[in-house]
This record gives C-alpha cells, sequence and structure tokens, in this order.
C-alpha cells in the first residue's frame, strides 16, 4: 500500500486570485468612502451654518434697527467690533456663537479676510461645493476657506 502524499494549503494561483479580487474590491470601494467623506464634511458645515443663521434670524426677530443684514460683515478676524458675531454675542450678553469654538473658525477666513452674512446663508442652504484644497465653494464663485 502506498502511501498519498497530500499537503495541505492553497496554490500559488489560487492565492493570485483571491489578491487579484481584493484589489477590484478595494480599487471599487476607496473612491465610494473618500465620497461619504466629503459628504459628511458638507453636511457638518452645513448644520454648523444652518444653527448661525438661526441665532442671527433670532436676533433680527427681537430688534427694529441695527439689525443684522445679508451684506454685513459675518466676521472679520482682526477687526470683530460691529460684526453680526459680536452684535448676536453683545445682544445676550453671552457667547451665543462661540467664536473660539472649532465650527466657528471653519468660516472666519474669506479671500478678502471677511466673511458676509449672505456667505453664511448660501452655506445653511447647502449651495456650496467642496473643492479639492478643502475650500468651500459658492454658487456665486465665492471662495471660503476652511480652517480644520
Amino acid at each position: 500500500m502506498k502511501k498519498q502524499n497530500k499537503k495541505k494549503g492553497f496554490t500559488l494561483v489560487e492565492l493570485i486570485a483571491v489578491i487579484a479580487i481584493l484589489a477590484i474590491l478595494g480599487a471599487i470601494l476607496v473612491p465610494r468612502i473618500a465620497g461619504y467623506q466629503a459628504k459628511a464634511k458638507k453636511s457638518n458645515y452645513q448644520a454648523t451654518a444652518k444653527s448661525i443663521v438661526n441665532a442671527m434670524k433670532a436676533y433680527n426677530s427681537d430688534k427694529s434697527d441695527n439689525r443684522i443684514d445679508d451684506d454685513d460683515t459675518y466676521w472679520n478676524a482682526t477687526s470683530p467690533t460691529g460684526t453680526a458675531i459680536d452684535k448676536v454675542n453683545n445682544e445676550t450678553g453671552t457667547k451665543i456663537i462661540d467664536t473660539e469654538s472649532a465650527n466657528f473658525k471653519d468660516f472666519d477666513d474669506h479671500i478678502n479676510g471677511n466673511t458676509e452674512v449672505k456667505d453664511i446663508v448660501q452655506i445653511s442652504l447647502g449651495k456650496f461645493n467642496l473643492n479639492s484644497d478643502g475650500k468651500i465653494v459658492l454658487e456665486s464663485g465665492v471662495t471660503v476657506s476652511i480652517e480644520d
């Protein structure tokens, strides 16, 4: 009686086939995951902008003068006095919109150093895209830099 010499394991061809299948699946899934991350980031910016717009609307509902208009400066890091954020925070005596928070800083750097209220409103409505270098590009063509 002859003993059969059976080795357990996979052949080289089987291993290469499995690796090829995994590579194909990876090539399909990686761009999708990146797309989900971009959508999540966009949703985060939109939600933050909505809460800021709601705070400004609440401020305006109580005012007949000194209201916040779309053309007002939302924030200017070098001169915050008189900006929309300054008005809202001074009215309540507390920081309704925290200028030190990470979410706030997402919108504090505009091309010319100012972010206008109308830009924040556009972001809150979802009328923007994120470009490859992480900047918000509004439908009007205005670009808002993001600080992460």
